[in-house]
C-alpha cells in the first residue's frame, strides 16, 4: 500500500500545533495559539 500525503487542512492545525510543540519547541516557550497562528499562516500561502 503506498503512502497517501495530503495538504495540510484547517481541521489538521491543533493537532499538527501539539505535536510540534512537543518536539521542537518543549521549554521554548512558544505557546499553542502561537504556533497554531503561524500553520494557520502557512494553509493561507
Amino acid at each position: 500500500m503506498q503512502p497517501i500525503i495530503e495538504a495540510m487542512r484547517e481541521r489538521d492545525v491543533e493537532t499538527i500545533a501539539k505535536l510540534r510543540l512537543a518536539a521542537f519547541f518543549e521549554g521554548t516557550g512558544r505557546t499553542l495559539a502561537e504556533d497554531m497562528a503561524g500553520l494557520r499562516g502557512v494553509i493561507a500561502g
